[in-house]
């Protein structure tokens, strides 16, 4: 989860000597690593008929696993403005036999089928904050974040004379409000986030992160966290209502642009 990008201001002894910095600029590219849980229910239903769809617990029912799910991403700090974009390709699989009968996007799933599932969620974030407090010890900041995200979920199965294969798509934007803060201790900090919006609370997102790390080098940022995202989403007459969750690990590079010096 990218909740450092560029937070800390550039040391002095990364200016000209001799010179005062009136404007600096922070680029931050990011990777991490997102140990990945999912829990919740899905209903999918095949062209709004009655009866064609049930809710479905995505653990229990279809047995999905965790995943570790790469993320990547780049923060630009022209001062106390920033501007970041992540991507996030959560993916998860899972096998099972069915003890009960399951209904899925139209098709009928008898006890005993062996069932193959697929479940996609592709975020794209896009975020703008401002800085409203910078100390020594930390930077306090508040903005907004845009997620569009593409649904993906497949179920194949076989069962003694018959086959299935359905799935369901779709995508949405959920604009969403950010508040992110820093406490720096030396070459420690501690990192936090919380994001909370949608469209409405059939159709909302909440994604909150905490993390402690480590920079190295005056450039280099190591850090280990956890995760938890909140998902509901109504789209026709689909509805789902999801949590992932789990630790991270990230690593952050932040480069400084030294503007207009004056000696």
């Amino acid at each position: 989860m990218p909740i450092s990008l560029g937070q800390a201001p550039p040391p002095e002894t990364d200016a000209p000597r001799g010179a005062s910095c009136t404007k600096d600029v922070e680029s931050t590219p990011f990777g991490c690593y997102f140990f990945s849980n999912v829990y919740g229910s899905l209903l999918i239903i095949k062209g709004g008929k009655p009866g064609s769809g049930e809710r479905i617990n995505v653990r229990e029912d279809l047995n999905l696993e965790a995943d570790q799910v790469p993320e990547a991403g780049f923060g630009f700090s022209p001062r106390d403005h920033r501007l970041g974009f992540e991507y996030l390709p959560l993916r998860f699989k899972g096998k099972d036999t069915l003890s009960e009968p399951l209904v899925f996007h139209g098709a009928n799933y008898p006890t005993g089928t062996r069932v193959n599932s697929d479940l996609d969620y592709n975020f794209y974030s896009f975020r703008y904050d401002y800085r409203v407090l910078r100390a020594d010890l930390g930077d306090l900041r508040v903005g907004f974040q845009g997620y569009y995200w593409v649904f993906d979920s497949r179920i194949k199965g076989s069962a003694p004379g018959a086959t299935f294969d359905e799935h369901r798509g779709f995508s949405s934007f959920y604009p969403a409000g950010i508040l992110s803060g820093q406490l720096r201790f030396g070459i420690l900090h501690l990192n936090d986030s919380f994001v909370l919006g949608g469209l409405s609370l059939e159709r909302s997102i909440i994604d909150t992160a905490g993390s402690a790390g480590v920079r190295l080098w005056n450039h280099l940022d190591l850090d280990l966290g956890y995760r938890a995202m909140h998902f509901d989403m109504t789209e026709t007459t689909n509805d789902g209502d999801l949590t992932v969750h789990g630790p991270f690990f990230q690593l952050s590079i932040t480069f400084w642009t030294v503007l207009n010096p004056e000696t």
